[in-house]
């Protein structure tokens, strides 16, 4: 059933969120979890793919973050990770 897997998902989220969140135990960590299932959130129209679920478009992603800096800084990130921080003989 539906109601029961939601129930059981939001357990499971909250659990972990309690766990390894430093903030886990907080209201505003709580609301954060709930959110997640619907709280503080309008009906959105459902779609045959994925039900109902809030979208998110391209455009309204970019007028929040910057993300071919994000993208930049990650690519960094990576590299770095790529190349040896130390040399075979320790040092």
């Amino acid at each position: 059933m539906v109601a029961d897997a939601e129930c059981e998902g939001f357990a499971t989220t909250l659990a972990l969120n309690n766990r390894y969140f430093i903030d886990g135990r907080d209201l505003n960590s709580y609301a954060g979890v709930a959110w997640i299932y619907g709280l503080h959130d309008r009906a959105w129209p459902e779609r045959a793919v994925y039900g109902k679920v809030r979208t998110m478009m391209a455009s309204g992603l970019e007028r929040k973050c910057d993300i071919r800096g994000h993208v930049a800084k990650v690519e960094g990130l990576c590299q770095g990770a790529r190349s040896p921080r130390f040399k075979a003989d320790g040092r």
